[in-house]
């Protein structure tokens, strides 16, 4: 519901994370929606919300990504860092990406059920170019 932002990406995953571990424990607890009354499925299924919300948590990360990467695109400051310097840009990417690292697993599995086309309407572009 606010503006995305790189910065954001790490609570998201977090969340996505409590998500996906809280759904075993759901699933174990509430019954199957035909096994419930029709007067008490007046309310969501549960299991459906929670799947919803990790399924947007999962869009969510994979378009933060592509705005880090235009942002990285975007940005064509020509003027030498002084005293040969790390570029602040280089110094903000390589953490980001370490902490990055952190989620690999996580990332991985957003990633492949989360995949975005790429501009030439290929299936599974921009998301499955992780550089190994």
């Amino acid at each position: 519901m606010t503006k995305r932002s790189a910065e954001k990406l790490f609570k998201v995953l977090d969340i996505y994370e409590a998500l996906r571990d809280v759904l075993p424990t759901l699933d174990a607890l509430l019954p199957d929606e035909a096994q419930r009354d029709e007067e008490a499925s007046v309310i969501a299924d549960p299991k459906t919300e929670v799947s919803s919300v990790q399924g947007r948590l999962g869009e969510t990360t994979v378009a933060l990504f592509c705005d880090l990467e235009s942002s990285i695109k975007a940005d064509n400051s020509k003027t030498p860092v002084r005293g040969g310097a790390i570029h602040p840009l280089t110094r903000y990417v390589m953490n980001y990406l370490k902490y990055a690292c952190e989620y690999k697993n996580t990332l991985e599995q957003v990633f492949k059920e989360h995949k975005q086309p790429d501009k030439s309407g290929e299936e599974g572009g921009r998301g499955q170019n992780t550089g190994n």
